[in-house]
């Protein structure tokens, strides 16, 4: 079983550049529709409007996401993620993206952001998440490939190593396409997210695992729930998000995954504004294991105000 044993804290400059970027364009800058798939509309004269790649979406638009679809948009310094059903306000985004910015949210998840994907911090192009390493998921002596696709296993960790996320991306797209097992297709899809949200494709990466449902006996069990949980957080569905990472703190879970669930959800909690409910999860994650590399974080995010 993979397990995720460090954090790294280098990230944290690139973030905060992101996010120094996003505060200085103007509110009123429109957006693009860089990705979308599924159904998405744009409210447009009181009448609900299909969009496509490449249209355009006012600052202060609505939109409405069906089930089971998503969108990316962006303007410079800025990508909004939009991955769960229902109306959303453009504006409202925004502003969950300038508190979560504020709140020391985007700040911490950027500290694990490297841990997610084993590359450099150059590479992170939105950067809010964490998790396990894809470089540490594709070494061979972890694998649950069969032999005839560790050819496959040991190009993707090359790809990675080199931040050719692109190439891992049709790679595994193309190792997808020939029928896995459960299991294969499980590590596969995991890879793919990290391919593709080391090259700021969030909305693709959410595509990758958002219909995995591992069962808690798979070895990517914590691995794809971790990544689920915070690509939701990074579209601002943090109800969604603690749903799922509550299923990670149980006693079935390793230590460090369950401390990693609670410092997520305390997250949750504040960028929610609940701080007291943040610092209850919190505790709760380092009295898992107070000398942990996970509990050093979750008190260094306690004292962020």
């Amino acid at each position: 079983m993979i397990h995720n044993r460090r954090f790294v804290t280098t990230f944290l400059a690139c973030v905060l550049v992101l996010f120094t970027a996003a505060f200085g364009m103007a509110q009123g800058a429109d957006f693009s529709v860089v990705y979308l798939d599924g159904s998405v509309e744009l409210m447009v004269a009181s009448k609900w409007k299909a969009l496509d790649i490449g249209d355009t979406v006012a600052a202060d638009a609505m939109v409405r996401v069906s089930k089971d679809s998503s969108m990316q948009l962006s303007r410079a310094g800025v990508t909004l993620s939009f991955l769960t059903p229902g109306s959303f306000s453009v504006a409202d985004i925004l502003s969950k993206n300038t508190k979560s910015a504020k709140s020391g949210v985007a700040s911490t998840l950027g500290k694990t952001a490297l841990a997610l994907t084993g590359t450099s911090a150059k590479a992170q192009k939105t950067g809010t998440l964490g998790g396990v390493r894809a470089s540490e998921a594709a070494k061979p002596k972890e694998t649950l490939w069969v032999d005839e696709l560790e050819e496959v296993r040991t190009q993707v960790k090359t790809y990675f190593t080199q931040e050719k996320f692109a190439e891992a991306v049709k790679l595994l797209e193309q190792t997808q396409a020939e029928g896995l097992s459960d299991a294969e297709a499980e590590e596969v899809s995991f890879l793919l997210a990290s391919a593709n949200y080391s090259q700021g494709e969030t909305a693709k990466a959410w595509k990758a695992v958002s219909s995995r449902e591992p069962e808690p006996s798979s070895k990517f069990y914590s691995n794809i729930l971790l990544m689920k949980a915070q690509l939701l957080m990074e579209g601002y569905s943090f109800p969604e998000a603690v749903d799922v990472l509550k299923k990670l703190t149980g006693p079935a879970s390793a230590p460090d995954t369950i401390q990693q669930a609670w410092l997520l959800i305390g997250l949750c909690s504040r960028a929610q504004g609940d701080e007291p409910a943040a610092k209850d999860s919190w505790n709760k994650g380092i009295a898992v294991a107070p000398g942990s590399d996970v509990a050093g974080l979750i008190k260094d995010t306690m004292l962020v105000k």
